[in-house]
């Protein structure tokens, strides 16, 4: 049994990475870009937690494009590496803001720190064997 999970590895690279898309780009990247202006200034205003309080809008709107570009980026295979850093900084901004507004990252709110694991992990992996970056040579 173990040797077949170490012959198929690739697989359960593959599995992290359509998941981990398939979640950022429809359970949550393409309604935050559906929520419009109003969703995206909610969303940016945690940037005040960075000290940040300019462009609220345009740094929602930046978080939900990294959200569902990034999505579709892990779930094709392409620019895994750039699309899971900026996914890392988006789960960051949003412990930032929970941190501040409960105190803690527990239950629900520890959903960004899981993701941001599984985002670290696909940018150390790269895209793997079954993706476009290896079909056009971009990486693994």
């Amino acid at each position: 049994m173990l040797k077949f999970f170490e012959e198929n590895a690739d697989t359960g690279h593959l599995i992290l990475r359509v998941g981990l898309g398939f979640a950022s780009l429809f359970l949550r990247g393409i309604w935050q870009l559906a929520g419009g202006p109003e969703r995206w200034e909610q969303m940016g205003g945690a940037m005040a937690y960075l000290g940040i309080t300019f462009w609220p809008v345009f740094w929602g709107l930046v978080g939900s494009l990294a959200e569902a570009v990034g999505g579709l980026c892990l779930l094709i295979g392409l620019f895994v590496r750039p699309a899971a850093a900026f996914l890392i900084l988006t789960m960051f901004v949003i412990c930032v803001y929970h941190l501040n507004n409960s105190g803690t990252l527990l239950m629900a709110r520890a959903h960004a720190v899981e993701l941001a694991i599984g985002y670290a992990a696909l940018l150390f992996m790269g895209a793997g064997k079954y993706s476009l970056d290896r079909k056009l040579g971009l990486g693994t």
